[in-house]
């Protein structure tokens, strides 16, 4: 089962808009952050970004702002040093340019020497073509996370991953596959539309064959 990248890791992460967005529609992103000891970081590129929890429409800037009073998040800006390679990750022609929040999520990183917690493919290819010794990691990281599973109930654990993939589809790579099944279910890994058919078949096996047949007949 796949480790979370997170683990022994307490020092700087910083979150893209799409890792805000899961967390939030997950419903337990403080519960999370207050197992995680780390310093979490959210650049104002990303939070300039009108993100809405997609459960419920609100948007997630008040609840970023609860969190940042907690203590369990704060804002971060681009600096002197870091701008420039956000500028190089925004200017690259395209296919390889990046949206200012994913590039400015690698760019304040790399020059706090902290890791980027990215779930955009794009952005992360293009973190490890520029940048091979930056360390990425994605929001399923935190929920596998070994202190998320000590503060955590699986019962609430397992809410929040079906809440992450059901409302803000959630990407899973496929080396997280058990971990989720495990923890979620065969039922609801199986009906769950953002994980890929080909891990479904690769986990469930004889399970999706036989659905398959039956749905067939």
């Amino acid at each position: 089962m796949q480790p979370s990248r997170l683990e022994a890791y307490n020092d700087i992460l910083v979150l893209d808009a799409s890792v805000v967005i899961n967390l939030s529609a997950s419903d337990i992103m403080a519960d999370i952050l207050k197992a995680i000891d780390c310093q979490i970081l959210i650049p104002e590129n990303v939070l300039s970004e009108s993100l809405r929890n997609p459960a419920t429409n609100a948007p997630i800037k008040a609840e970023l702002e609860n969190l940042n009073h907690q203590g369990l998040l704060d804002f971060c800006t681009l600096d002197s040093v870091s701008v420039n390679d956000f500028l190089e990750l925004t200017g690259a022609a395209a296919p390889n340019d990046l949206h200012d929040g994913e590039a400015a999520t690698i760019a304040i990183a790399l020059g706090l020497k902290g890791r980027p917690v990215i779930d955009d493919r794009k952005a992360i290819r293009r973190c490890s073509e520029l940048y091979p010794s930056l360390e990425v990691a994605h929001t399923i990281d935190f929920f596998c996370h070994s202190l998320v599973g000590q503060v955590l109930s699986l019962e609430r654990l397992r809410q929040g991953l079906n809440r992450a993939f059901a409302h803000a589809r959630m990407w899973l790579p496929n080396e997280y596959g058990n971990f989720v099944l495990k923890t979620i279910g065969n039922d609801n890994f199986y009906e769950c539309r953002s994980i890929s058919g080909q891990l479904k078949k690769d986990l469930l096996g004889e399970r999706m064959r036989v659905t398959y047949d039956q749905n067939s007949a």
